[in-house]
């Protein structure tokens, strides 16, 4: 007997907003001034609906947190670092792959997680230590791949840092110790926002990659079949490592592997960075945003043999 499944309208959102900003170009320009405006509410209204008084970890979660985080931000790019050094003909495809990698959580990957029912607090959790050891991870493990220097500016990593966790971090504490914890129609109202400034993001990150399309078909689509496939290895892969903590937790695990932050290794990376970068960035949005889409369909097709 089939259970009745949730509905699907957010999960049609996200794919929907990637659409708009690809076939509506005035609409994605338009928008895309305030990228990080979105992204600073995503996280706000994210975490209006967290307890945040548990966000620390008790010891059994931070052993496993650790376990993610050294799985997400050490083992795979050292290992995709490796293979770019030591196996012949790896080039620019490895390297991207490399980098991609170094790569902390996104800051809205809460709002993800919340989407497609998986554990916010160690999403949460995930961002914050991912963003914190994704420095050193660029300055250690960039000499696997390449002898230029990352350029990293610390001061503006610092800043983003601030602006974009604690900040929000801040705000929605302050609002939980006057109003407790959001229920009922705030938690419904903070979810709703939530959605729309993913939207607003989806639509916007697009921004010239119509144009990038028509003019520059084939260069465009090899850097979005790479997008997809390095989403899929990491977000899939790490779903399978840690598939013995039970199906919620290992795609949460996969969640925090597959949603890199871009945004951020392309405002700090400097020098590290491959001329097409940007617009691999954009595309790098089209598979997370995708993805709660797929995890829903497997989802319906294990209830329907159940």
């Amino acid at each position: 007997m089939t259970r009745k499944l949730r509905p699907v309208a957010g999960e049609l959102v996200l794919a929907a907003s990637i659409v708009t900003g690809i076939v509506l170009p005035p609409v994605s320009s338009l928008l895309r001034p305030y990228l990080f405006v979105f992204v600073f509410f995503l996280m706000l209204f994210s975490l209006m609906t967290v307890e945040l008084r548990s966000a620390l970890p008790d010891r059994a979660m931070s052993t496993r947190l650790a376990k993610v985080i050294a799985w997400q931000m050490v083992i795979l790019p050292a290992a995709i670092g490796l293979w770019h050094r030591f196996v012949p003909g790896a080039g620019h495809w490895s390297e991207l792959m490399f980098i991609t990698a170094c790569g902390g959580t996104i800051f809205s990957a809460t709002a993800f997680a919340r989407v497609m029912h998986l554990d916010t607090l160690l999403t949460l959790r995930g961002i914050i230590l991912g963003t914190l050891v994704m420095p050193l991870v660029l300055v250690l493990l960039v000499p696997l791949v390449t002898q230029r220097t990352a350029g990293f500016d610390f001061f503006a990593y610092a800043a983003r840092l601030c602006i974009f966790i604690v900040v929000p971090i801040v705000a929605a504490a302050a609002y939980q110790s006057k109003r407790r914890d959001a229920s009922g129609r705030e938690a419904a109202l903070f979810g709703r926002l939530t959605l729309l400034f993913l939207a607003l993001f989806g639509i916007a990150i697009m921004d010239g990659i119509g144009a990038r399309l028509v003019h520059q078909p084939w260069s465009t689509l090899g850097l979005l079949a790479f997008a997809l496939a390095a989403h899929g290895l990491f977000f899939g892969l790490s779903v399978l490592v840690f598939l013995r903590w039970g199906r919620r937790e290992a795609l949460t695990a996969g969640l925090l592997s597959g949603y890199r932050n871009l945004a951020v290794v392309l405002a700090v990376g400097g020098s590290l960075l491959p001329p097409d970068f940007v617009t691999y960035t954009a595309l790098w949005q089209i598979p997370m945003y995708v993805t709660p889409l797929i995890v829903r369909y497997v989802g319906r097709n294990r209830q329907a043999i159940s």
